[in-house]
């Protein structure tokens, strides 16, 4: 599995190739081939999950965006309020194949 953070994420994604991608993601959902179901809103006491999957069938990718927000992180933990995450799927297999930092890719 590949792990990514965010400035590898940085060097490896080019911002115009990212932006032909999303082009084609909105094609796909425009087309009724993507699945997108409704984000889940899971709270904690300390804070609040976002997980937001999504299967793109002819681009053949599967991912979820994991967001949190957890206010006390920058004093209790020295970690920023807001971090985020991108689990990359086989969509074959449904193995996770890259987990990286989310907040470049946002």
């Amino acid at each position: 599995m590949l792990l990514l953070n965010q400035n590898d994420v940085m060097k490896v994604l080019d911002m115009a190739e990212c932006m032909e991608v999303v082009e084609k993601a909105f094609v796909e959902l425009a087309s009724g081939t993507a699945v997108l179901p409704l984000r889940i809103n899971l709270f904690t006491q300390e804070g609040l999950g976002l997980y937001m999957p999504a299967y793109l069938k002819e681009m053949g990718a599967l991912a979820c965006k994991v967001v949190t927000s957890y206010v006390n992180n920058p004093a209790k933990h020295h970690l920023p309020t807001i971090m985020g995450k991108v689990l990359l799927q086989d969509p074959e297999t449904g193995d996770v194949i890259c987990i990286m930092d989310g907040g470049y890719l946002t």
